[in-house]
């Protein structure tokens, strides 16, 4: 056409100029939702050519991290404590809004700014050596006075946790900060009234030894102080039930925008074709598996300090476990240049098999860990009526005045720059707290430069008594073809369902999603059409529940389907109704391996 106006009246698309944005094009959104990428490019002659490039898959999945992001900030903006992260540089990468409003600076202020020229800690010189042992890959925590934004002085207690990256080094460390003004005022006036009531108890002994009044008043005054002191450790338990229930009902929100994350990035890492795009892939799913680690270790520890955990015992065969165990971590030695050695045991034991995988897993974790590219052995040693399952590794050693330490929260040794991943020292934390629960004894012995040795204690039971099987979920089975898969999900939030279409795609599965039953009835026949596999959330919109959506769906049909539960909910109530049921119970945010493994125990069931 020779005239610019008809070629316009025939497109939608923005022929004319545009306003551009920083990085230098302007975004145009289609009726038919795709977006595009409008640039110019003009010509030494004057002339003038435009390229539309279809950024519509990027466009969403940046939205979709950008929603995720914001769900985030909105977490830790309403957590009761002053959260930061410092880069290598020493300069603020975020802080959370109890952070900034405690030294009074508007959100977002102190992004790029240097700790050091910051007045946000105006004596650096105090802070340095802890920065210093952070740095170096070792996780302190310190008490400090400080004044706030109003210039009253506070007492402070400072966790510096360093962050290392995919290849061990230190890259950051996250900052949490609590204020124990209080905790520490009540301690010093409760020190003094105690003191107090000492001189007084020695004054009246000495001066009216004949005056039963006088002591039966100083016994009283004793009785008054054990109620008070009785009153306070009551107050303190509340607080920490409290800080569990709280803990509790974030993780679900939490885990539920996580999980999406990571299905879009397992979607993105299988179908990337851009070589320059894959660090960058693998630097965000390492990322957000640390996230989900941090996550998890902090319910746990929540769950172990309130007491909620018990150990649901019985008998089973060692060598269930340990099979599994062992062939779990065979896959992990090409990787970290670990010689893996495993004798195996018939023995069998009577603890559960849950929490003494957990204890295992944590002992094992280490050993990679530190074995700096060494050996490790996983094996038994019977003693009398009990086995002890211990876990040797060629590492760099722990010293003997460190045996004791490794056990407390927050401590952590130096490791060999190669690593499961990040950690906060809480994971032989959790050792200990589960070895309580089970009453099972655990043990180390080290030797600086040779390795160590960790165990756990079990009870040997007698063959001719009943076996408890293990749960399903913990059989080692190989991934398969999944093509021609038929699976129904049925989750309330779109990203997840978005973000499990786009996995299971890439497998080869043919996948329906509904945010309710409702929706899933308007898009096939629940009762006729032929299906694989159902998946469930438990917790939907308007208080439906997914069990109730799988047991309405498996009464309509002529035999049960296939059903996987997954679910951020860990409640022991929920796993107990479960059993009852034929469901596979899987927790987000659900591993693709993990999935994949779990459909095709199911598959291979049917």
């Amino acid at each position: 056409m020779p005239y610019f106006q008809h070629l316009t009246n025939l497109t939608e698309l923005e022929l004319g100029e545009q306003p551009r944005n920083k990085e230098g094009y302007h975004v145009q959104n289609l009726s038919n939702g795709t977006v595009l990428e409008i640039r110019d490019h003009r010509l030494l002659n004057g002339k003038l050519i435009k390229t539309y490039t279809d950024i519509t898959v990027r466009h969403r999945y940046a939205e979709s991290l950008e929603k995720n992001e914001r769900w985030l900030r909105l977490i830790t903006d309403n957590v009761p404590a002053m959260i930061a992260y410092i880069g290598s540089d020493l300069k603020f990468q975020f802080t959370n809004q109890v952070y900034v409003d405690w030294y009074g600076w508007p959100q977002g202020s102190l992004d790029g700014e240097s700790i050091k020229d910051s007045r946000v800690d105006s004596d650096y010189g105090q802070l340095r050596p802890y920065i210093e042992r952070a740095l170096e890959g070792e996780s302190v925590s310190f008490e400090i006075a400080e004044n706030n934004h109003a210039g009253e002085s506070r007492y402070l207690l400072k966790s510096y946790v360093p962050n290392r990256n995919s290849e061990g080094y230190v890259q950051g460390f996250f900052v949490l900060v609590r204020d124990v003004t209080e905790r520490r005022r009540n301690a010093v006036a409760l020190q003094k009234a105690h003191d107090q009531l000492e001189i007084r108890v020695a004054e009246r002994t000495s001066q009216l030894k004949n005056l039963n009044d006088e002591l039966i008043i100083e016994a009283e005054e004793r009785r008054l102080a054990q109620v008070n002191l009785t009153t306070a450790k009551r107050e303190a338990e509340f607080a920490n039930i409290s800080k569990t229930k709280f803990l509790a009902a974030v993780s679900h929100d939490l885990l539920q925008p996580l999980n999406a994350a990571q299905l879009f990035t397992s979607s993105l890492a299988d179908t990337l074709v851009n070589a320059e795009s894959l660090p960058v892939v693998n630097s965000l799913t390492n990322s957000l598996d640390d996230l989900e680690n941090l996550i998890s270790t902090l319910i746990d520890i929540s769950k172990l300090d309130a007491g909620v955990v018990k150990a649901d015992k019985g008998i089973f065969k060692l060598s269930e476990l340990l099979d599994n165990l062992a062939n779990e971590y065979q896959q992990a030695t090409g990787q970290y240049h670990i010689e893996l050695r495993y004798v195996p045991s018939n023995i069998m034991v009577y603890s559960d098999s849950v929490l003494l995988a957990r204890i295992l897993r944590n002992f094992m974790s280490n050993a990679f860990r530190y074995a700096a590219q060494g050996k490790v052995l996983l094996g038994c040693k019977r003693r009398g009526d009990h086995v002890a399952i211990e876990i040797w590794d060629t590492g760099s050693g722990i010293a003997q005045d460190q045996l004791t330490e490794i056990f407390k929260e927050f401590k952590r040794l130096k490791s060999s720059q190669s690593a499961f991943g990040n950690g906060l020292g809480l994971g032989l934390a959790i050792v200990d707290k589960i070895a309580n629960v089970l009453g099972h004894k655990i043990n180390v012995n080290s030797e600086l430069g040779k390795g160590s040795v960790f165990s756990v204690t079990v009870p040997i039971c007698a063959k001719h008594q009943p076996l408890k099987q293990l749960d399903s979920t913990q059989t080692v089975v190989n991934p398969t073809d999944f093509s021609h898969c038929r699976i129904w999900l049925v989750d309330n939030d779109k990203s997840v369902c978005e973000g499990m279409s786009r996995l299971l795609a890439g497998w080869g599965c043919q996948i329906i999603t509904a945010i309710s039953l409702k929706e899933l009835k308007e898009k096939v026949d629940i009762t006729q059409d032929e299906v694989d596999i159902l998946m469930v959330d438990y917790h939907l919109n308007d208080d439906e529940l997914g069990l109730d959506v799988a047991q309405h769906i498996n009464q309509t049909r002529r035999s049960a389907l296939p059903t996987i539960m997954i679910t951020a909910n860990y409640s022991q109530s929920l796993k107990n109704e479960i059993k009852s049921s034929k469901i596979l119970l899987l927790n987000k945010p659900v591993k693709p391996m993990k999935l994949k493994t779990s459909m095709l125990y199911l598959l291979r069931k049917t």
